[in-house]
């Protein structure tokens, strides 16, 4: 089994945020504390709930995706293209740095950087740890064949934690208590949603819309989904992963 750790600290990047203020407070309402935000090299900000780190960047590239940052990076690339993992020619245009991005079968979008790790605005994720809207469950993705997705993300240090044919084919991988992924060979969603799990979820989602936060069913009554002001959908599931 590969042994390969793709980074030391991981966020979930947007890109072309459009509405960079509107996804901050509407971020905030969900537990998140705003880091830092700045305007160079372009508009971001940087967000954290205490398990995981949001930031979004208004840099005109649509994406999506997970960053890894290590101080080591340039060398854990060379280990990724040993392991014939792809890079995609893109300009980040923000310095004069190793900085890669990879696509996996299904366009799931990641990027690599390498940086000098900062503990203040770059903690480190811990999906274990319980938040304002519970426990962080899964980064879902949408993909087109689950197989495919399953042996790419391995490639990158990602474990299996269970595989499932109902109601589709789908599966959730983690990489140690940085990072889990859930992988869905299905057509009913199409873009990447964070997802949250408590068994309380139904007193937190009338919270939510209490404070203006716009919901809709997924699934039954009980399940909901958000969207912040860019698009970005978070879900927002009844379930206890609590000790999981």
């Amino acid at each position: 089994m590969n042994n390969f750790h793709l980074g030391d600290v991981v966020q979930i990047s947007f890109g072309n945020t459009n509405d960079i203020d509107g996804d901050i407070n509407f971020f905030q309402k969900l537990g998140f504390k705003l880091l830092g935000r700045d305007t160079k090299p372009y508009p971001w900000a940087n967000l954290f709930d205490g398990a995981i780190r949001v930031v979004f960047n208004q840099d005109k590239l649509d994406y999506c995706g997970l960053t890894y940052f290590a101080e080591d990076m340039s060398k854990r690339g060379e280990t990724l293209q040993q392991l014939k993992i792809e890079f995609l020619d893109i300009d980040f245009n923000i310095g004069d740095f190793y900085q890669k991005a990879i696509a996996g079968p299904s366009k799931e979008m990641l990027s690599i950087i390498e940086t000098k790790i900062n503990d203040e605005t770059m903690p480190k994720t811990n999906i274990n740890q319980e938040v304002a809207m519970g426990h962080m469950g899964e980064f879902a993705l949408p993909v087109k064949n689950l197989d495919e997705s399953i042996a790419f993300w391995e490639k990158l240090g990602y474990k299996v934690q269970g595989k499932y044919t109902s109601p589709y084919n789908w599966a959730i991988l983690k990489d140690r208590n940085f990072m889990v992924v859930g992988l869905h060979e299905t057509s009913e969603f199409d873009q990447p949603a964070i997802t949250y799990f408590d068994k309380e979820m139904s007193t937190k989602i009338k919270n939510l819309e209490a404070l203006g936060v716009k919901t809709k069913s997924f699934g039954g009554e009980e399940n909901k989904i958000a969207i912040s002001p860019s698009g970005y959908r978070v879900n927002l599931f009844t379930g206890d992963l609590k000790g999981k």
